[in-house]
């Protein structure tokens, strides 16, 4: 073995496997069994390694590709297609550079995505894999997502989409958070109905909620703007598990179906206070001056999370009856979510007393809600055309 691999205790293990093991294909893929005694003996050539150490490596879990075998024997097997697996995505975190002593990350273009046709043979042997090496590939997918903007796997996360354990499905959704295209669109419709976990299904409604909020700000067609109305509006009326259709009642509210206002009303009028606060949420979304009173009702006698939950809704009502209540609302430093939600509030109504109530805010206090006084104000500067539109 080359010095590299030697470096490399599984890459030494899964070199010994095909030294020493017995070699079979299952489903097209190729699987190595042998004798742990005798992985230990062959392994021990190439540098020392101890009987725990082995059996850690083997059975511990941290190598998805070495398996217990069900004869109990005290066999072990290499899955060939586990390897190729786990070593191209970990290719892919170890590209990196050195920079004043820091490891980043360096992406070649190339290898951002799979192809169509990668992303073709990965399906075909996705269902192969073990759970555990399922759940350790799209995770790590989505930390490097979320390192580094330039990797994108949206088609290698289309295939958890369809796994068969609900947790790879759920962390598939959860890693495609940022993305817009198409294709994600049109997998997202074709799954919602069918997906029998409620996590998994609120997740992907809720990605269909980023969708409703692309076709209110014009950025996706008419026709794709009709099919996520039509989708999420049906579930918000229809659905019978209601922490789905809760959630729908909130993803859907960006598009302003005139369908969903009593519906809405109904939430927030006979809901529990869960319900409420996304019966607020979606009023905040829908935007609108029939939501008014209720918003104002909520920012002053409700309970934290509604207070807050109408906080953010306020500048979206179209009634500036709300401003003294955001007014005492951004002075309860009791309350941190609530006094930044109503600061921020503030700064998207704007008006010369509100730029006046945020300049003495700024002045008079520090840490986050400063930061958030100083923004605030700026956004507020900004929408009335008057000052420096920079926080300070």
């Amino acid at each position: 073995m080359d010095e590299e691999s030697l470096r490399h205790v599984d890459k030494i293990v899964g070199t010994t496997f095909e030294r020493v093991g017995t070699r079979t294909e299952e489903d097209g893929d190729v699987h190595y069994r042998a004798n742990i005694v005798d992985v230990l003996a062959a392994a021990n050539i190439e540098r020392p390694i101890s009987e725990p150490y082995l059996r850690d490596i083997l059975l511990g879990g941290a190598y998805p590709e070495f398996q217990a075998d069900e004869s109990g024997r005290g066999c072990v097997h290499l899955c060939r297609a586990c390897v190729v697996a786990r070593t191209t995505f970990l290719r892919w975190r170890r590209q990196s550079i050195r920079s004043n002593g820091m490891e980043r990350l360096r992406l070649r273009s190339s290898r951002s995505d799979l192809s169509i046709s990668e992303a073709r043979y990965l399906r075909g042997r996705w269902s192969a894999l073990p759970v555990s090496l399922r759940q350790q590939i799209v995770a790590l997918m989505a930390t490097l997502g979320d390192e580094d903007v330039r990797f994108n796997f949206e088609r290698a996360l289309h295939v958890a989409l369809s796994d068969s354990e609900p947790e790879v499905r759920l962390a598939g959704v959860v890693a495609l958070w940022e993305a817009e295209s198409t294709s994600l669109l049109d997998a997202l419709l074709d799954i919602v109905d069918d997906e029998s976990s409620e996590r998994v299904r609120i997740a992907i409604v809720e990605a269909l909620g980023r969708f409703a909020r692309l076709a209110m700000e014009g950025r996706i067609s008419e026709d794709q703007q009709q099919r996520v109305n039509q989708k999420l509006v049906d579930i918000a009326l229809n659905e019978t598990d209601e922490d789905v259709w809760l959630a729908a009642l909130a993803a859907a509210a960006y598009l302003r179906s005139p369908a969903l206002e009593s519906r809405i009303f109904q939430t927030y009028d006979e809901g529990h206070d869960e319900a409420r606060e996304i019966a607020l949420r979606a009023m905040g979304r829908y935007g609108g001056s029939q939501w008014a009173s209720r918003v104002i009702d909520s920012i002053r006698a409700g309970d934290a999370d509604q207070r807050t939950e109408a906080a953010r809704a306020a500048p979206y009502v179209e009634d500036r009856r709300v401003v003294p209540y955001l007014y005492e609302a951004a002075e309860d430093d009791e309350e941190a979510d609530l006094q930044l939600a109503a600061v921020a509030a503030l700064g998207e109504i704007g008006g010369p007393e509100v730029r006046s109530f945020l300049e003495e805010l700024r002045d008079s206090t520090t840490g986050d809600v400063l930061l958030a006084a100083e923004t605030a104000l700026a956004n507020a500067q900004l929408l009335d055309g008057v000052g420096d539109a920079s926080p300070i």
